[in-house]
């Protein structure tokens, strides 16, 4: 039998399945006269946990583009996935790309974004009928009104628990797999955020006619000397200045300063950037 609920669900986890949950109920609620209600349960009675064991659940799983390993799966039997998502064939059921499992998939990515920033999305989609193991695991209750609720399990790979800033039940063991850093520091996950660098030669200001008199050879000059330092920018915000080097045949930039605040005197060093 699988292990439910190894991590302790506090109020940063509660925080994320409370925006997962709304979601759900926001995304299932567009197209309903009647409304919809979605709840998740922290106490998962003996009667449940057996429940979530059973042999007949599909697991749908995704992983969090900011670490492979922070993973997040949902299971349910064929009935209660034709009533969340409508996704009643077996077709549907089979592949983790049908647009049935839409509404899932913007539930995770939007409490995500909520969470780690707007860069994160669903990737490495799976479909499969093996119980995740030793994951943290509460039920979800899908109420449309009129019908017998459904309900579908929630679990959280021990990695993305961790990143939610999760507390391990067993202090005295690690768990398998486990980023025991991430544990400590729940920032520790952004590290893996990718995000864009631009150089920055100089800038200046023309006028429209001028710019539609562009063509090829044209001359554009900018607001900086041959000698001047490039700005290396991350989203239009300066964070260090160097100057343009030879790395292997390509361009690159050394770093002669890092800033220390916007518009502030840095720190001089001497790091290679390419």
């Amino acid at each position: 039998m699988p292990q439910i609920n190894s991590i302790k669900i506090n109020g940063s986890i509660a925080s994320f399945l409370d925006a997962l949950a709304g979601e759900l109920k926001r995304l299932l609620s567009a197209d309903q006269t009647e409304q919809v209600t979605v709840s998740w349960d922290q106490e998962v009675p003996e009667s449940a946990g057996s429940d979530s064991a059973r042999t007949d659940l599909i697991w749908w799983s995704c992983a969090l583009s900011v670490d492979p390993a922070c993973r997040i799966a949902a299971g349910a039997d064929r009935t209660t996935w034709g009533e969340i998502c409508g996704a009643d064939t077996d077709a549907g059921l089979d592949n983790p790309q049908e647009a049935s499992f839409a509404v899932l998939t913007q539930s995770i990515e939007q409490a995500a974004k909520a969470r780690f920033g707007s860069l994160v999305s669903c990737s490495d989609l799976e479909i499969s009928e093996d119980s995740p193991e030793a994951w943290t695991r509460v039920p979800v209750t899908i109420d449309r009104g009129g019908v017998d609720p459904a309900t579908m399990y929630l679990s959280l790979s021990p990695d993305l628990a961790a990143a939610l800033g999760g507390e391990d039940l067993d202090k005295g063991a690690e768990t398998p797999g486990r980023n025991s850093r991430a544990a400590t520091n729940p920032l520790e996950i952004l590290k893996h955020v990718e995000v864009p660098v631009s150089v920055s030669f100089g800038r200046t200001q023309m006028l429209l006619k001028d710019l539609l008199r562009l063509s090829n050879g044209s001359v554009v000059p900018l607001d900086r000397e041959l000698g001047d330092e490039v700005e290396i920018r991350v989203n239009n915000c300066v964070i260090a200045r160097g100057e343009v080097v030879a790395v292997d045949g390509n361009y690159g930039v050394r770093i002669l300063e890092i800033a220390s605040s916007p518009g502030g005197q840095g720190v001089r060093g001497a790091l290679l950037a390419n």
